[in-house]
């Protein structure tokens, strides 16, 4: 894993990042400081019912 101030020169550099599942990101903003993300193929749907909180794991592939 890269640190963020290796990607960041990187990008200056003009090297490209082509994303695969699994790799992690941050997203440079104050909002998001800390945060990270990753790439994933799975979709994760939350499901409102009566009384209750479901979330749906479905596969993308």
């Amino acid at each position: 894993m890269l640190s963020v101030a290796t990607a960041t020169a990187l990008a200056a550099a003009g090297i490209l990042w082509e994303p695969q599942p699994g790799d992690r990101f941050a997203i440079s903003s104050p909002e998001l400081d800390g945060d990270q993300f990753w790439i994933s193929e799975l979709t994760i749907e939350v499901h409102h019912y009566q009384d209750e909180t479901v979330l749906g794991f479905n596969g993308t592939t």
